[in-house]
């Protein structure tokens, strides 16, 4: 996987993006475009679990992410789509350049 450097629940200091999974069962911001090697917070801030798969890397996935966890995941160039396979409706796409 020569695009995705690391995913883990705590990579270290964040280096501010941010994306969060709200109680309007979708991801907010939608899109976010980052700098290559940034790390990227997505977090729970809603009332319901929710589980983020990449469409490019789907057994890079964090199964199940309640309310109020967070993950974190670095990137090295590319756009990244991803989806909450519990609820298709959200989705969304991390674009690295």
């Amino acid at each position: 996987m020569p695009w995705i450097i690391t995913a883990a629940p705590d990579l270290g200091v964040p280096t501010g993006d941010s994306v969060s999974a709200i109680n309007q069962l979708r991801f907010s911001p939608t899109n976010l475009t980052m700098h290559p090697d940034s790390t990227v917070e997505l977090t729970n801030v809603g009332t319901v679990a929710d589980a983020v798969t990449f469409a490019d890397f789907p057994g890079l996935s964090d199964p199940l992410l309640p309310p109020g966890v967070t993950w974190e995941i670095k990137f090295a160039s590319r756009m990244h789509p991803y989806v909450c396979t519990i609820h298709p409706g959200m989705t969304g796409a991390i674009v690295v350049h």
